[in-house]
């Protein structure tokens, strides 16, 4: 068999899905063509006849069409196991992106994972072992992961990588009823174990809980997202709609364990940590940052080991915030 054929053959192979996605042959004569391999639709019908004598996969008809997958519970096309480092590897990150892959690219990748769990057995057993001595924690307590109904999770991840828009049903946090809006979605982001999805509609860049969308329907209409809208500059606004939040420069006092966690980790280049002169083991930090809800409810998690002393605008919000917290503990 020519070398070329036998390449062709083998990424024809490779883009056979593993079921319930499927691909046409045309579909596979596409992607063939955009890896270089110069075919038709009937060099590609015969190759998939001749290899479906030797490997499992399926096909059924559509119509003048054949549809190819791979059956869920067939090995598919066997690859050699990956080593230990990389078996461990593929373990821990689909530990922690299993949340925000696409339901159809976790199936694909569930024989790989498989493969990578059977190598770090047999070939590293040492290496096996890694994974119960690593945990990502958060800052608070462990709260149990809300529940996402897995055909709308579908559903918007399939929007997602369409770029198409969906109409929605949304149950929000704090109301009873449900709201429906069309929606654009513009993509996902991953907070305290919740998945957010950011989205443009009926205002400017929101975010959406997943777990409070309780119906999707994807629609043939292109998505629209705002111009010049990039996830990266969203995200790095403090996941705001607003342009950019304001500068300031913060002035607080903070007892000494707590400010040697800014020697290590500062608030801004030009932080300024001194020790106060009228209170032993207090320090005042000055740096300027930008006033976020993330930086108030990092001011918040310190409770009395912190005190806002400037803006003198942010320290009023704070005064009304302990005025609260006595009528709750009086």
């Amino acid at each position: 068999m020519a070398k070329d054929t036998l390449l062709r053959q083998w990424a024809t192979l490779e883009l056979i899905p593993r079921e319930p996605a499927k691909h046409s042959t045309s579909t596979i004569t596409t992607r063939l063509k955009d890896l270089g391999h110069d075919v038709s639709v009937r060099t590609v019908q015969r190759d998939l006849v001749q290899l479906s004598a030797y490997f499992a996969f399926s096909s059924e008809e559509e119509g003048r069409s054949y549809l190819w997958f791979w059956p869920k519970l067939s090995k598919g096309l066997q690859l050699p196991l990956p080593d230990g480092p990389t078996s461990l590897a593929l373990i821990l990150a689909e530990e922690h992106l299993k949340p925000l892959l696409p339901p159809a690219t976790l199936e694909l990748l569930s024989p790989a994972l498989a493969g990578a769990e059977h190598a770090l057995t047999q070939k590293n057993p040492e290496l096996a072992e890694w994974k119960d001595k690593v945990r990502v924690v958060s800052s608070g307590p462990a709260l149990s992961p809300a529940s996402v109904d897995s055909k709308i999770q579908r559903t918007v991840y399939n929007a997602l990588l369409n770029d198409l828009q969906i109409e929605i049903e949304y149950r929000a946090r704090y109301r009873d009823d449900i709201s429906r809006y069309t929606i654009s979605p513009l993509g996902l982001i991953s907070r305290d174990g919740l998945i957010y999805l950011l989205v443009v509609g009926p205002y400017e860049p929101f975010q959406l809980a997943l777990h409070r969308i309780t119906s999707a329907l994807m629609l043939g209409t292109a998505a629209t997202p705002p111009d010049g809208f990039t996830l990266e500059g969203y995200v790095n606004n403090n996941s705001s709609s607003e342009p950019e939040p304001a500068k300031i420069r913060l002035k607080i006092r903070m007892k000494g364990f707590a400010a040697k966690l800014l020697l290590e980790r500062p608030l801004s280049s030009d932080q300024h940590i001194e020790a106060d002169p009228n209170e032993d083991d207090w320090m005042i930090i000055t740096a300027t940052v930008r006033e976020t809800n993330d930086l108030k409810w990092w001011l918040q998690s310190y409770g009395r080991w912190v005190e806002v002393v400037e803006p003198p605008a942010l320290r009023k919000q704070f005064k009304k915030i302990v005025r609260a917290m006595k009528r709750l503990y009086k």
